[in-house]
């Protein structure tokens, strides 16, 4: 029975999962094949420059793959001259000439930057006819066929900005790409400014933004290598191609002037994309190994064992440690730090910042917020759904003291745009897959956290994790509250002056208004509402999680349908303000109304009956329109007996006038009544309902999914059944 239950916990944690994986993990990036000619910029020196009057002299580290021909010559060059075009010299330093295959080369050219943001330059591109205003200072390398005529076409080219920082500035210039553009973050710290300045247990503003930016940059290995380049970290390792490997990470070192050595580490998160099954699949692997999530845990162990190999050592005396990942990513680094200071490195040299943690491991309180993890920092968005699984799949709402719970290390913190107001502050967990989908495309991406922390709040702007739980149910009350006050004014005003009524029901079920002629004005899925074929003219749709209100003007006649989505009770309530002769309001209750999953009720209202001769009905799902049953205002039902069939009619027909005796007696049958009306030898058939088309795309990708789950829980039955039987021939 225990291993039944476990078995159906994985299934449903393993929907939610996929979810996240198509949702979140479809990073863009920008890899170069095999194949090809291209070049790629990654390393300037010096990245910046601090006014427009002095030479500067850059040096490019430029990657290349020549494909098309023998012979390519590589060019350097810049903006001087034109805002939008680069100008390239036939000096030694600035180009060279290479042969068929890959590799990388330095070039050098002194140049002295031009700024092409000033008021003067928009001027100068608007006469020339330039639309596009260019205000960037850029560096540009083209790989073209050598020898080659003049003028030419190079065969790829790659190009980046030049920033302009003030003399002495400490900076750091990251490029990410977001929806395959290239961006440039610049943050005015660098690792060793931040660590100079804060003790690991004082969060620092300056650099959780630095690492998450980081945290973007990661999914582009070209950009990443180009950033470390940048920051000096010439020495460094970056494991993509996800061959036998369950992470994809890069990490560095660099020797300070007193020795100390400072290693960074950053992770990805997970990559949903052909070639990457190891890492998907050791994330759906929830199954505890100790108890931590063994997904984590398998690729922290790896990461461990890579670092050591990295480092040359296991002796980590002399070593500061800055760590950082986001999501999966995340996951693996809070392990890893926790790790590390349990096995003797001081947590005064370990800077851990993790974005978008989920849970890694059931523990008490104490002892994932102990003292000795008070440099590991965990922020997460309030909306973001991610960061509070599996713990709110798993675990009850309120926590106990002493009692093991699902819980990351160190001090975990969520941020809010605004924390005073109440539709900045989503529940927990969703309970939809729709809704679920939704928030983890906007809340869980890497650049949505790189917009809050480029901030740089100080942490009290953060709440911690019963705070922010508070706030979320504050918000909810308030939310609901605020609608229900506000539907009521909508009531009380017209209420007076014309007929308004209303339709309120409490329970998990899905609902449709029609008109008179069947046609959906509004309708929720999932308490999503939607408004449709005119609708907005006579429908106000108001839906909070299992609570929903219909307000409808200016319709005598039209139709409830309520569709049952699980097990449970209803409330039902409908208010008119018209009672068909006077502005009295008529109230209609209904009470513990049985729900079943796929269960049918209809309500209806015409203009020929009374709204108090109104009643709701229990019908046929296969037979739409059929009652079987009559709700009353308790809840109970009264089934309805069908009527008999009605006995064939006859007729008599008088028989020929010669040889009978009494009259023929024959059945009228529906094909007399098209009698004359038959064409081809058809008889026409009655109307049937319209019905909405399939969406064969919808039900091709449900069938996918569906297979997936299928062989994933195949897959952990016989791992689990494995491991029973492993441990019953260890005892």
């Amino acid at each position: 029975m225990r291993k039944h239950k476990h078995l159906k916990i994985i299934f449903v944690v393993l929907l939610l999962i996929i979810m996240v994986m198509i949702m979140v993990s479809n990073k863009p990036e920008k890899v170069h094949a095999e194949g090809g000619d291209w070049v790629s910029i990654v390393a300037l020196t010096p990245n910046h420059y601090d006014n427009y009057t002095d030479p500067v002299t850059f040096t490019a580290t430029i990657r290349y793959n020549l494909d098309s021909a023998d012979q390519g010559i590589i060019y350097l060059g810049f903006n001087t001259d034109e805002p939008d075009y680069y100008t390239v010299d036939e000096e030694e330093s600035d180009h060279v000439v290479v042969q068929r295959g890959s590799g990388t080369v330095t070039l050098t050219r002194t140049v002295t930057p031009v700024n092409w943001g000033s008021a003067y330059s928009y001027v100068y591109q608007f006469v020339n006819g330039n639309i596009d205003m260019v205000k960037d200072f850029r560096v540009y390398a083209n790989i073209s066929e050598y020898p080659h005529d003049m003028p030419w076409t190079p065969l790829a080219i790659d190009e980046a900005i030049v920033t302009n920082v003030p003399e002495n500035a400490q900076i750091t210039e990251i490029p990410y790409i977001e929806n395959k553009e290239m961006y440039t973050e610049i943050v005015n710290t660098t690792v060793e400014k931040a660590i100079s300045e804060y003790d690991s247990d004082q969060y620092s503003p300056e650099l959780a933004h630095l690492l998450i930016t980081l945290c973007n940059t990661v999914h582009d290995k070209d950009s990443m290598e180009r950033t470390l380049f940048n920051m000096d970290y010439s020495d460094h390792v970056a494991e993509y191609d996800m061959d036998g490997i369950i992470l994809a990470y890069c990490m560095a070192r660099k020797q300070l002037g007193d020795g100390t050595e400072i290693v960074l580490i950053v992770t990805r998160g997970t990559e949903f994309k052909v070639g990457n099954t190891p890492e998907v699949i050791s994330n759906l692997h929830i199954g505890l190994s100790g108890n931590r999530h063994r997904g984590f845990s398998d690729a922290e162990k790896e990461l461990m064992e890579d670092m050591i190999s990295f480092l040359g050592t296991d002796d980590f005396s002399g070593k500061r440690f800055v760590l950082t990942g986001h999501s999966r990513g995340a996951a693996v680094i809070n392990l890893l730090a926790a790790d590390l200071i349990d096995g003797g490195v001081d947590k005064a040299d370990l800077y851990a910042y993790t974005f978008a943690c989920p849970d890694v491991e059931k523990m008490t309180d104490d002892k994932a917020g102990s003292d000795r993890y008070d440099s590991i920092f965990n922020i997460g968005n309030a909306n973001d759904f991610v960061s509070w699984v599996p713990d709110v799949i798993f675990d009850p709402p309120t926590r106990e003291s002493g009692s093991e719970y699902w819980n990351k290390y160190g001090h975990s913190y969520w941020y809010a745009n605004d924390w005073n107001d109440e539709n900045e502050l989503l529940p927990r967990n969703p309970e939809s897959i729709i809704l679920t989908l939704e928030r983890l495309g906007k809340y869980h991406s890497q650049k949505y956290y790189l917009d809050y922390l480029c901030r740089e709040e100080a942490l009290d702007q953060y709440k911690d994790r019963a705070d922010t739980i508070a706030a979320i149910d504050w918000a909810v009350r308030i939310r609901y509250e605020k609608r229900r006050a506000e539907a009521q004014a909508i009531y009380n005003e017209f209420t007076q002056e014309y007929r308004v009524d209303s339709v309120s029901v409490f329970c998990p079920v899905d609902i449709s208004i029609l008109d008179k002629d069947g046609n959906r004005l509004a309708y929720t899925v999932d308490d999503i509402p939607y408004i449709e074929n005119g609708g907005e003219e006579y429908v106000s749709l108001y839906s909070e999680e299992d609570r929903k209100r219909f307000f409808l003007t200016g319709m005598d006649s039209y139709t409830v349908m309520i569709n049952g989505r699980s097990e449970g009770t209803m409330l039902f309530e409908s208010r008119t303000s018209y009672d068909g002769e006077n502005f009295e309001e008529q109230v209609r209750g209904y009470e513990n109304v049985r729900i079943e999953d796929g269960k049918t009720f209809l309500w209806e209202i015409n203009t020929e009956e009374s709204p108090e001769d109104a009643k709701l009905m229990v019908v046929d799902p296969k037979m739409t329109g059929t009652a079987i049953a009559e709700v009353r205002p308790d809840g109970t039902e009264t089934e309805l007996i069908p009527e008999p069939e009605p006995e064939p009619v006859t007729e008599e027909v008088a028989g020929d006038a010669i040889g009978e005796e009494s009259p023929e007696r024959r059945v009228i049958t529906d094909a007399d009544e098209y009698a004359g009306e038959e064409e081809d030898g058809e008889i026409p058939s009655a109307a049937a309902p319209e019905r909405g088309g399939i969406n064969i795309r919808f039900i091709i990708i449900l069938a996918e999914v569906l297979l997936a789950l299928i062989a994933l829980t195949v897959w952990l039955i016989i791992l689990e059944r494995k491991e029973d039987q492993d441990s019953n021939f260890s005892s």
